[in-house]
């Protein structure tokens, strides 16, 4: 992205920040979503006659949106990332329907196919939900994001710079954010208690916003790397240490624990990676943690039990609460979300309760016991806090394992980029980009966010840049037997 392109997003920012305090001090009401409709008429005129420059400045506005929560009916929107994802979705399910996904390699990708086989899956526990209306709401957003990010992602990073040019215009509009953050926390002491409001009203809580900066840090750090050298329109050396010191910095002081650790394990299997380590000792080291987990299971919850670090306090105990289940209010309130997704699970084992209906059944699962003084009955605190018992509770038990096998698709394709493409910035870009959809999928074990433009708008689009560049740059027979 050269320093032409840079301006017109760069006089967008201080446009949308100035739209995002009009709607909050204005307290999200009608009049105040009337007063900055004029902001689209930019955007609206690109959608028309260039859609491409359009799709990209939706990317560039998701991290600088403002979450609405009641904009009447009791009805939330996130303005103006949502209506912008709408109307990419409107222009891309005609693109789609009049062109098709094209090339047969694309078509028969097993990428391709596991989304496809999870969303169908979504569709048939849709029609068996206890929650019609819950259901359908999950399904048509979660297919608005699959329309726009995986299947126009797949058509939009064809092209050499498509995947660089998605990231680039996240990150240049999660900048400020980032820095907005920062500063506001500074202002609180850098202080651990204030972290959950820090990125407000961009971003409801410190653990989205540490997940979005731990899928973008692998990608950050080879922009800073340099490893993409060679491509037109690179951001200048200096913008992109500012990204990086910014990501990093903004990392840490989320004091986001499930984000913290994503990284630690991304490291570890980063030098995996630099060893070579195959698909098959992937799995191979899989089973042997979860044998290990199973057969000291008992001694491993003891220890669990024992623990009496609290977040907070400093930062190695903040570091060591993570296993603290028997003080830590966070953690036991998961356990308790937990417990009650394991629960629906027993009930319905096959089919779960429906796609988005944890929240709405969940209360009438837990246990006195197990309540925490931040539990409630009325199930309006979001989900089970686990990508993985979510899909459990909601979808039933083909609903994990078809997450699963995703999981291992995505390690395999990505594995066999990083290793095999032709071109060695693909190769590069394929590392970075596995390595970020790794910290998504550990931090899925303790987290949920697909359900939010922020974290499913680069989780779909990172999937789809995987299956481009394995098509685009592995050899056909590798493809085959790797």
């Amino acid at each position: 992205m050269t320093l032409r392109r840079l301006v017109p997003f760069a006089l967008a920012i201080p446009f949308f920040l100035g739209m995002a305090w009009h709607l909050w001090h204005l307290r999200y009401t009608t009049a105040a979503i009337w007063a900055v409709t004029p902001l689209v008429a930019l955007p609206l005129y690109w959608w028309s006659v260039r859609f491409r420059d359009f799709y990209f400045f939706m990317v560039f506005v998701i991290p600088m949106s403002l979450g609405l929560k009641d904009v009447g009916e009791g009805l939330g929107i996130s303005v103006p990332s949502e209506p912008f994802i709408l109307l990419a979705g409107c222009g891309g399910l005609l693109f789609l329907i009049r062109e098709g996904l094209g090339d047969r390699r694309i078509v028969g990708h097993p990428l391709l196919w596991i989304v496809g086989i999870q969303h169908l899956w979504a569709f048939v526990t849709f029609l068996a939900s206890d929650a019609t209306l819950v259901s359908l709401k999950f399904f048509l957003a979660r297919s608005l994001f699959l329309v726009v990010f995986f299947f126009l992602g797949i058509h939009i990073f064809r092209h050499p710079r498509g995947g660089l040019r998605f990231f680039r215009a996240y990150l240049l509009g999660f900048f400020p954010i980032i820095l907005y953050s920062l500063i506001k926390l500074s202002g609180l002491g850098l202080a651990r208690r204030f972290s959950p409001e820090m990125a407000e009203p961009f971003f409801d809580d410190h653990t989205i916003f540490g997940a979005c900066l731990a899928l973008l840090l692998p990608v950050v750090l080879l922009l800073a790397r340099n490893k993409v050298a060679g491509v037109r329109g690179r951001w200048p050396r200096g913008l992109v240490a500012a990204v990086l010191v910014a990501v990093v910095l903004g990392l840490f002081f989320s004091f986001s624990r499930a984000a913290w650790m994503s990284v630690v394990l991304m490291g570890g299997f980063a030098l995996l990676m630099r060893w070579k380590i195959s698909f098959g000792q992937v799995l191979l080291l899989l089973g042997l943690m979860v044998g290990v987990g199973l057969y000291f299971q008992s001694d491993i919850v003891e220890s669990m039990q024992q623990n009496e670090s609290v977040s907070g306090q400093d930062l190695a105990e903040t570091a060591r609460s993570v296993t603290n289940v028997n003080s830590d209010e966070s953690n036991q309130e998961r356990v308790n979300r937990w417990s009650c997704a394991v629960r629906m699970w027993k009930d319905k084992p096959v089919m779960g309760f429906g796609p988005g209906t944890y929240e709405t059944f969940y209360p009438d699962y837990q246990i006195k016991a197990e309540m925490t003084r931040i539990s409630t009955k009325e199930g309006d605190r979001g989900d089970a806090h686990s990508e993985y018992l979510t899909l459990l509770s909601e979808q039933g038990t083909p609903g994990l394992i078809i997450w699963l096998l995703l999981l291992l698709l995505a390690l395999r394709t990505g594995l066999r980029i990083a290793y095999h493409a032709i071109d060695p910035r693909a190769r590069q870009l394929g590392r970075a980009i596995l390595l970020g959809l790794l910290t998504y999928f550990v931090h899925g074990f303790v987290n949920s966010f697909l359900d939010l433009d922020e974290a499913a708008s680069l989780f779909w689009a990172m999937l789809a840049m995987l299956l481009i560049l394995d098509v685009k740059f592995v050899p056909s027979t590798l493809r085959r037997i790797f």
